[in-house]
C-alpha cells in the first residue's frame, strides 16, 4: 500500500449505517451538471525541475493590538511535468467516511506523507466526517460521501512520456467522472468559485476570516496557494474579526496570477506547512491573545513533494 492510498480497508459500521441516511438526504437534490475547465500542463524544457517559491504578504489579513499583523502566505509551485508525483492529496491518517473520520493535523499528515509543502484541504462535518469526493492516487478517500452540489474541485490528470498532463477544475468532478477522465488526484473545494477565467466571482462584503485558496495559472505551469491568517471570532475588544472576505481573497489570488481558483476549508483550519514546520499562524479557537497559536485537526490535505529536487524559497 503506497503512502498516497487512503487507509480504507477497515470496516466502519457507522459509515455503512449512515449510508441510508445520506441517500435520504441527497435524493431530493439534483446535482449540478458537470462544468469543468481543462488546462494542459506544457512540457517546459527550460525549467523542468519542480520548485516551490514562498513569499510573505505582511498584514494582508489586517492588524490587532494583541497579535500584530495577520499575514498572507503564498506558495507557487512549478515543474509538474518533470515528476507526476509532485501534486498529491492525502486523507486523514486512519481514513474517514461521511459520518466520522480520524481528523489529523496538517503538520502530522504532512510528516507521515513526506510532504515538502502541505496545506489543509476539504471541509469536514461537526462529527469529523469527510465532505465531498476527493481522490488520492485514484483511490476514493470517502467511499460513502456524495458529491456536494455545485461546489468546484481541483483535479490532476497525470501525463505520460509525451506530456499530456492537465489540470481539471470545476463542478461535477465526481468519482465516476474522474475515473472516466483518468484523473488521479482530486481535492474537493469549499463554497463557490473564487476566480474563473480570470474573473473574480464572489460579491463584495461578507465576513472576514482566515482563508485557504488554491489556483492555477492560464498556461497551466504554476499552482498557486494563498493562505491568509486571521481571527474569525475575535471580539471587538481585541479588534474584531480579521482575515479576508471571499471577495478579497479572490482579488488577491487573481493578482498573483490565478486564472482559475477555488476555496478550500478556512477559519481555524487554515494551515500551511513547509519542510515540517507550520509557517502561518493557525487560530483553531479563534481567540488569539498575544502569541496564542493552535493548529486544528482537519480531514484531507494537499501535499506537494519535491524530494531531493530544487527548492526555491523567497520572501
Amino acid at each position: 500500500m503506497t503512502a498516497d492510498r487512503p487507509l480504507l480497508g477497515r470496516s466502519y459500521v457507522p459509515c455503512r449505517l449512515f449510508a441510508a441516511f445520506l441517500l435520504g438526504c441527497f435524493v431530493f437534490h439534483r446535482p449540478c451538471d458537470a462544468d469543468l475547465e481543462y488546462l494542459p500542463i506544457p512540457i517546459d524544457h527550460t525549467d523542468s525541475e519542480p520548485s516551490i517559491e514562498l513569499s510573505l504578504i505582511p498584514g494582508l489579513g489586517g492588524h490587532t493590538i494583541s497579535h500584530g499583523p495577520w499575514n498572507g502566505h503564498v506558495a507557487q509551485v512549478t515543474g509538474f511535468t518533470a515528476s507526476p508525483d509532485v501534486f498529491t492529496v492525502r486523507p486523514p491518517i486512519g481514513g474517514c467516511c461521511a459520518s466520522f473520520g480520524n481528523l489529523t493535523k496538517t503538520s502530522e499528515n504532512a510528516k507521515s506523507g513526506h510532504c515538502d509543502l502541505a496545506v489543509n484541504g476539504s471541509p469536514f462535518s461537526s462529527t469529523g466526517g469527510c465532505i465531498g469526493q476527493s481522490l488520492s492516487n485514484r483511490a476514493r478517500i470517502c467511499k460513502d460521501c456524495p458529491p456536494v452540489d455545485c461546489v468546484p474541485s481541483l483535479g490532476l490528470r497525470p501525463g505520460d512520456s509525451r506530456g499530456n498532463a492537465s489540470w481539471v477544475i470545476g463542478t461535477g468532478l465526481t468519482y465516476d467522472r474522474a475515473d472516466r477522465l483518468g484523473v488521479s488526484f482530486v481535492i474537493a473545494g469549499h463554497m463557490d468559485w473564487l476566480v474563473r477565467s480570470g474573473v473574480v466571482l464572489p460579491s463584495p462584503g461578507g465576513p472576514k476570516a482566515p482563508r485557504t485558496s488554491i489556483g492555477i495559472t492560464k498556461d497551466g505551469k504554476r499552482l498557486i496557494i494563498l493562505v491568509v491568517d486571521g481571527c474569525e471570532h475575535c471580539p471587538t475588544l481585541l479588534g474584531g474579526p480579521k482575515g479576508l472576505t471571499s471577495h478579497e481573497l479572490a482579488e488577491h489570488i487573481a493578482r498573483l496570477g490565478a486564472w482559475h481558483a477555488i476555496n478550500l476549508d478556512g477559519g481555524g483550519s487554515s494551515t500551511l506547512v513547509y519542510k515540517g514546520k507550520v509557517i502561518n499562524f493557525p487560530t483553531a479557537m479563534g481567540l488569539p491573545i498575544g502569541s496564542f497559536f493552535q493548529e486544528r485537526p482537519v480531514s484531507t490535505i494537499v501535499c506537494l513533494r519535491l524530494g531531493d529536487r530544487k527548492h526555491n524559497t523567497i520572501g
